[in-house]
């Protein structure tokens, strides 16, 4: 009987010792586990092996590392942004390039070309020298529809040293083949046209420092052109061309001589009856 008794007490004791150094075992696993900061959501084979070897009457031990091992992953530096996570905010801040738009503005300015360089080469002369002229004829167009626009024309210091002309006109335009690229006030376009003009004629011979003659007409008729440009740019902006040729039915309305009537087959005899002509444009310009 004492012999059994002894025996007990010793395998006590002994079951104690082990649970004591499996308990600083424990203890020293935990520790080394978190000052481990090369990879924190690992855990090493010898302390998996400690673990298990571990005595059957701590069954918590376990869940208590990996829970220590979860709880040093929400705070490690290295899971606080995931590489497939939405970027930082600081990155949320930096402006997107502006998008080009499609098409351009709504409203074209153009000058013409076409008046400056036909009526100075009409008034050149190889054997009469001739002072130059600037006729400025400028025009403004303002889409209405998806093809249809409204433009305004107002002619300043026209003609040539023998005549100067002014007036204005209004000119629907319908597109009939737009482009495609940009739809606003492009493509091949037909245009009914009406016109003002008053003409003077000057003659230093006939009459000094003012026209001999003053015409004022009316005039209605159409223009077929094609214009063109540029890419529009991030503000809507692009340069333009328009190219138009047309005929125009002219109908003098008042005619006044100062000096002396005018010879038939002139050029003021023309203006002075009814009469119809050709006309071109060559406009460059900006649309906006």
């Amino acid at each position: 009987m004492n012999t059994f008794t002894g025996c007990r007490t010793l395998f006590y004791k002994r079951a104690l010792l082990l649970l004591a150094a499996s308990g600083m075992a424990f203890a020293a696993a935990a520790q080394h586990q978190h000052q481990e900061t090369a990879n924190p959501s690992a855990i090493s084979a010898q302390q998996l092996r400690q673990l298990l070897a571990g005595p059957a009457g701590a069954p918590g031990s376990a869940t208590s590392v990996f829970a220590s091992n979860d709880s040093s992953r929400a705070t490690s530096p290295r899971y606080e942004q995931p590489a497939d996570g939405p970027g930082r905010a600081t990155d949320a801040g930096t402006p997107a390039p502006a998008a080009t738009p499609a098409t351009a503005g709504r409203n074209a300015l153009r000058v013409d070309l076409a008046n400056m360089v036909f009526e100075n080469a009409v008034n050149y002369d190889l054997f009469t020298p001739k002072p130059w002229a600037l006729p400025v004829l400028l025009s403004y167009e303002r889409q209405l529809g998806k093809r249809t626009s409204a433009g305004l024309e107002v002619l300043l210091n026209g003609g040539n040293s023998e005549q100067r002309r002014g007036g204005g006109g209004l000119q629907l335009r319908y597109y009939a083949v737009p482009s495609r690229r940009v739809s606003a006030l492009a493509g091949f376009y037909v245009a009914p046209t009406v016109s003002y003009r008053k003409i003077g004629f000057q003659d230093e011979r006939i009459l000094a420092g003012k026209p001999y003659a003053t015409v004022r007409a009316a005039g209605a008729g159409v223009y077929g052109g094609w214009q063109a440009g540029t890419r529009p740019n991030a503000h809507g902006r692009r340069l333009i061309l328009d190219v138009a040729v047309g005929a125009m039915h002219w109908v003098p309305t008042s005619t006044t001589f100062n000096g002396e009537a005018a010879v038939p087959n002139t050029y003021d005899y023309r203006w002075t009856r009814t009469r119809t002509a050709l006309d071109a444009r060559i406009g460059l310009g900006v649309q906006f």
